[in-house]
């Protein structure tokens, strides 16, 4: 009788164990690993509260993907960017943007007072390259299990083509690539020749055939790169990130030249 009475205490015992066991298994969650949409908020040194979005592929183990980072026009914002955005997250690629002083979102200070680019004295937008360098910093110490810092690229029209060539040199990192929309020496005091020479990456140059300066631009830029220096002409357009609207193979063509410097 002792025995049984054992026994039948240790069947009950195992069926508690199972029945646990099998709860737990329905209750825990299984990981799927996704593409994310982060957004992110940075103080600039003085406080300025840089606004971007991290757009980046979770999962575990963490794979360390190329990240590209898209540097918007003057008087855009990084929305602007939306079909290179969703050409480069289905290629696999890591995508930051970041709407840069003055500009989208990024309009006000810590004490909420609000400055727009259109009152900027050129001392501020002297700022910009600091402001990207200090932000990619703080989201690399956080994501960089996903980020492969080997494999960088900015892309950038106007005054983020010249922004992205100085952020580079602060960052002391060679890009494997820049694609620089309508680029020219100087925009806004932000003046690239010098730092240019010191970096080995590979460009792509962009200009509209109706745009002189631009096209200037990229042949006095071409005079200080160091590197691959490809000059694309589109027919149509106007200058800096509008010009991937008006020509529908400039996204495709931006694309390959970036695969082939980072594959």
């Amino acid at each position: 009788m002792k025995k049984l009475l054992i026994y039948i205490l240790i069947v009950f015992l195992c069926f508690n164990i199972l029945c646990i066991n099998s709860s737990n298994a329905k209750t825990k969650k299984t990981y799927k690993p996704r593409n994310v949409i982060q957004k992110v908020e940075v103080n600039a040194k003085d406080n300025f509260i840089i606004h971007g979005t991290l757009y980046y592929y979770k999962s575990k183990p963490a794979i360390k993907r190329p990240l590209v980072i898209m540097l918007h026009s003057l008087g855009g914002c990084q929305n602007d960017f939306k079909p290179l955005i969703d050409l480069f997250i289905s290629s696999n690629y890591n995508v930051l943007t970041i709407d840069m002083r003055g500009h989208g979102l990024s309009i006000k200070n810590s004490n909420n007072i609000t400055r727009t680019w259109q009152y900027f004295p050129k001392s501020t937008f002297l700022k910009y390259p600091t402001d990207i360098a200090d932000y990619y910093k703080t989201l690399f110490a956080k994501y960089n299990k996903y980020i492969n810092e080997n494999k960088l690229v900015f892309i950038g029209g106007d005054i983020g083509a010249n922004t992205a060539i100085l952020t580079a040199y602060e960052l002391k990192l060679q890009p494997k690539a820049f694609v620089l929309l309508s680029p020219t020496l100087n925009f806004k005091g932000l003046y690239i020749p010098i730092k240019l020479t010191s970096l080995k990456s590979n460009i792509m140059a962009v200009s509209s055939l109706n745009d002189r300066h631009s096209m200037k631009g990229i042949q006095d830029v071409n005079k200080y790169a160091q590197n691959e220096y490809l000059i694309k002409l589109y027919p149509k357009g106007s200058n800096g990130v509008s010009l991937i609207y008006s020509n529908p193979a400039l996204k495709n063509d931006i694309l390959n030249f970036v695969k082939l410097h980072t594959n």
